[in-house]
This record gives C-alpha cells, structure tokens and sequence, in this order.
C-alpha cells in the first residue's frame, strides 16, 4: 500500500478522469449549479510546516439519498425538483469530495458506501463502513440499504494498522434498561482507525511514528434527545478510552447532532481525553446545517458538526459560506447536495 511511482500516478490519472467526468454530468444535468464558493483559512503560516507531514481530514454528514425525499414526501419544502434525484446527485457528491482531495474522509449518513468505493478505490482509497442497526432509510420504498457511518482513507499517504467498529446502545436515562430491549442494540454506530502517515517527517517538532487514531460517530437527532446524546457521548469516550492509547494522536469526527451548550459538549471537553475542537476560533460556527423544515418560514440553522483532535496541530481549516449564500432556499440546494456542509482541517503531527 505505500506510495510509488506506477500506483500514485495511476491514481492522478483515474482522479482525472473520474473529475471530467463529473464536471461533465453535472454540467448536462438537470438544474446545473458550480459549486458554493469556499476557502481554507491559513491558522499557521503553511511555509512553516513540512509539507510531507501535513495532511487534511474531510468530515461530511451526506445526506442519505434515502432521506432526501426524491421519490416523493421530503420535509425539504424549498428544495428544487429535480436537485435531489439519485442520477444528479450522484455526481455533485462525487464533486464535493473531490475537490477538497482530503487524505480522509469522516462520513455520516452513508447509504452509498459501495458507490463511493466503486468510484474513490481507483484513486487510491480504502475504507470502513458499519451500518445502523435500525436505519431509517429502511422505511423507504427503493432505497439503497441501511445508513450508517464511513472512514476513508488514502492509501498513498497512510496505511491501516488497525480497524473496528461500535454499537453506541441506548440506555434510559437511569441507566437500567435499554430503550430497544431485549437486544440492546442501538441505532447509532461508531467507527475506529488506527492509521500510519507513510514517510513521515523526522523533525524536531513532529511526532516521529505519524500514528493516528481516527474516530467518526453520529449521535441521536432531534432536540428533544439530549439526554439520550450524553448518553452516547460518555459511551464512546469510554470505548476510546479503552482503546486509545492516552499519548496517542487522536481526531474525532461527527454529526453530533447537537450545539455546543449542550451537556455532551462540556462532558467531551472535561472528558481526560484532551481534545479540542478544531473549529472553535474562538466559537463554534453558528452553523454547520442549514435547512427550512416542512413550511417552516425559520431555517433551522445548528452548529452541530465537529472536528476534534488531540496531538496534531491545526494548519488551516475549510470556512463555512455565508448565511446569505444559503438563506432563500436552504441546503441541500443545486449547488450542493447535502442539508449539511463538510468540515475540512489542514492537520501537521506534533509533539505538544
């Protein structure tokens, strides 16, 4: 799996390719839009940083194709018809992971995971993938199979050491029983990595070994569940914590579901795990989602979105667009195929 010239240069070619014919597609499809204007916001000089010890993550809740109602009965009231069918969205997916050319890639709500290997493993690309026990995309009529959560990786800049997956169960709040006895198998799932940056840079400032721990989770939705988030926060701080070494590199990714005033967000803070949210300069982004739900005149704007990290050292990071560039009609819309919009962070490893 380690970077040379036959293999690296067959993935720019297939990258090349598989971008034409994106482009293509979503320029002859239905409601043709270019992308939302974003930037990277430099936090460190970039002449600083080796470039071989940088790398980016990508974190993106997709939008499961399951739930965006195409097929009728979608709570997307202003979305354009057409914009969210399979055969146009398809592409303009494909697009947004693309043109960012993150080194991994964090997703929830992934009913497409077979899709994204067919088009993402000639780039180079491996994975993990846990479906939810209980999707809801299995209400659907025509849907693609159970949602759930991915981790990508590429393997021209890392190798995979090491790989599980959780069930994130759902007590009651005592704490006695489980809301889905008598399996005790929740809804919510979790996905770990234990990856190797490959030629790592031997500085004075870098982590010699370029090990990292990737974790990506999806907590509960809906407001009213934030007991039920806690919950699941203290869970997955457990199952990290079990298997994390403490000294180690660690980013944490997810649809938490939930704004940083909510209780999981001081308990992951306070937690003894020593992560920090990379996006918190010096707040949380007023929002991460931003929809209109069923005839609602208020979009539901929700910073709920993070990315977490632990011995690396923010570089940059992917700026959200403005409110005004989303307001009359929300997400997903025809420029962008998700009621959500990824995070991306430039990281480098560090000792401190």
């Amino acid at each position: 799996q380690g970077e040379d010239g036959s293999s690296a240069g067959a993935a720019t070619a297939a990258r090349q390719q598989l971008l034409a014919a994106v482009e293509q597609h979503c320029s002859n499809s239905p409601c043709p839009a270019g992308p939302l204007s974003r930037q990277f916001r430099q936090l460190i000089p970039s002449d600083s940083v080796m470039q071989s010890g940088q790398f980016r993550v990508l974190h993106w809740n997709i939008l499961a194709q399951a739930l965006t109602g195409a097929e009728g009965g979608s709570h997307f009231d202003r979305v354009e018809p057409g914009v969210t069918s399979w055969e146009r969205r398809r592409w303009y997916l494909l697009r947004e992971l693309l043109r960012f050319q993150p080194d991994i890639l964090c997703l929830n709500e992934v009913d497409i995971y077979d899709y994204l290997l067919e088009n993402l493993a000639p780039l180079g690309y491996r994975g993990c993938f846990r479906a939810k026990p209980r999707s809801p995309c299995l209400s659907f009529p025509g849907n693609f199979g159970p949602d759930g959560t991915a981790i990508l990786y590429n393997t021209h800049r890392f190798e995979c050491l090491q790989s599980e997956t959780g069930l994130l169960i759902e007590p009651n709040e005592d704490g006695t029983e489980f809301l889905d006895a008598p399996s005790g198998a929740g809804s919510q799932v979790f996905v770990l990595l234990r990856l190797r940056l490959l030629n790592p840079p031997a500085t004075d400032d870098s982590d010699g070994g370029g090990e990292l721990w990737v974790a990506a989770t999806h907590l509960k939705a809906k407001v009213t569940f934030s007991n039920l988030r806690l919950l699941q926060t203290k869970a997955l701080i457990t199952a990290l914590k079990e298997r994390v070494p403490a000294n180690s590199p660690l980013l944490l990714c997810g649809d938490f579901n939930g704004e940083s005033f909510e209780p999981f967000y001081n308990v992951i803070v306070q937690s003894g795990l020593d992560i920090a949210s990379a996006y918190k300069q010096p707040e949380e982004p007023p929002f991460t989602t931003f929809k209109y739900v069923g005839k609602s005149a208020e979009p539901q704007a929700r910073g709920i979105d993070y990315i977490w990290y632990r011995r690396l050292r923010p570089l940059a990071l992917l700026e959200i667009p403005p409110r005004d560039s989303v307001e009359s009609n929300g997400l997903p819309c025809a420029a962008f195929p998700s009621d959500h919009f990824c995070l991306s962070v430039d990281f480098c490893f560090c000792k401190n």
